[in-house]
């Protein structure tokens, strides 16, 4: 049986970006009237995205980089 060991994703970076996205985006939403839309809410919400899409890259590329270099071992012992 191949040697494996656990790797763990820190989710907290995540719950932080939507914290801040979240308190944020509930004062710029006082300051509008209602059911309305700004640049700037518009604009965190794009920065949102981007930082939890680069986020998820990470760590989806650290999950398969893991994987590679755990198959390439195997393949060595079993040579």
């Amino acid at each position: 049986m191949p040697e494996s060991n656990p790797r763990v994703i820190n989710g907290r970076p995540l719950k932080s970006i939507n914290q801040y996205y979240n308190k944020v985006k509930s004062f710029l939403q006082s300051q509008l009237q209602e059911n309305r839309s700004s640049k700037r809410l518009k604009k965190l919400c794009n920065k949102r995205e981007f930082k939890i899409n680069d986020y998820l890259h990470k760590a989806s590329r650290l999950i398969i980089d893991t994987l590679i270099n755990q198959m390439q071992r195997n393949s060595d012992n079993r040579a």
